[in-house]
């Protein structure tokens, strides 16, 4: 048995498990399910900021970066607004008339009046020139909240007074595909760009950083995301006792396969 034939199986062992794991964590409560290639429900009917009853229809005339949030988290949902905010500053594109932001919140209590207030903090912050029309701020009974939550695949479940739940920006098309999810909170203005034109033809993107996410969890003290080495370090640990296990088994049948022929 040749190393180099070992050492291959130990990693495809070893990545194919680390996987497995990844991919595990996506079937809990909270996560994104990702429903690329999808179609939100186009007539949802959500109140605007000023409380003016608007469907999703209304809405999405283009390319359309969707946020799901709560306006009171006390958590994600203010860094993922902040760099929505901050990634619309940086972006040579005009919202309003290359792309649309729609934040909605997820909450059926919350109101045009809390989400009237949060677009004028964010529109504070973003400091060029941002029409009324290019971002938007919507908030909706449970009825409609569910429909789009399932629609782009969005788990998320109560804790007491809050929400758990992810964080990600989505992108649709003007029909209102489902085309691409960017996870995190902060957002580089070439992914974004690329994926508003994507948006903008109807192509589907692929996901690549699910793995990535695997290995960060979310500090609200420090709102930012760290390196998680408890969950790296077990999750490599386990996968190595797997790999050695299964080395194991191979050696043993193989030298007992030998022996045998061998008389």
């Amino acid at each position: 048995m040749k190393a180099s034939w070992v050492g291959g199986r130990l990693v495809g062992l070893i990545l194919a498990g680390f996987i497995m794991l990844a991919a595990g964590s996506a079937d809990a409560e909270v996560g994104i399910d990702e429903k690329l290639g999808d179609t939100v429900p186009l007539d949802l009917e959500f109140l605007d900021e000023n409380g003016n009853p608007v469907t999703l229809g209304d809405l999405i005339d283009g390319p359309t970066v969707l946020s799901l949030v709560y306006f009171k988290c006390p958590g994600i949902c203010g860094p993922l607004m902040g760099g929505v905010a901050d990634v619309i500053e940086k972006m040579d594109m005009v919202p309003g008339t290359d792309y649309r932001v729609l934040t909605i919140s997820f909450d059926p209590s919350e109101t045009p009046d809390l989400a009237r207030r949060k677009k004028a903090t964010y529109f504070k912050v973003v400091r060029r020139p941002l029409g009324e029309d290019g971002w938007r701020f919507l908030t909706g009974d449970a009825a409609a909240v569910d429909a789009l939550t399932d629609a782009v695949g969005f788990r998320y479940e109560r804790a007491g007074k809050d929400f758990q739940h992810p964080g990600a920006i989505i992108l649709l098309s003007p029909d209102g595909k489902v085309t691409r999810y960017l996870y995190g909170v902060a957002f580089l203005p070439f992914d974004l760009k690329m994926a508003v034109f994507e948006a903008s033809e109807g192509r589907v993107g692929p996901t690549i950083s699910k793995m990535l996410l695997y290995c960060f969890s979310y500090d609200p003290e420090g709102q930012t995301y760290v390196f998680n080495i408890l969950k790296v370090t077990g999750t490599v640990t386990i996968l190595f006792v797997i790999a050695f296990v299964a080395f194991l088994i191979i050696t043993t049948r193989r030298y007992r396969r030998k022996r045998k022929e061998g008389g």
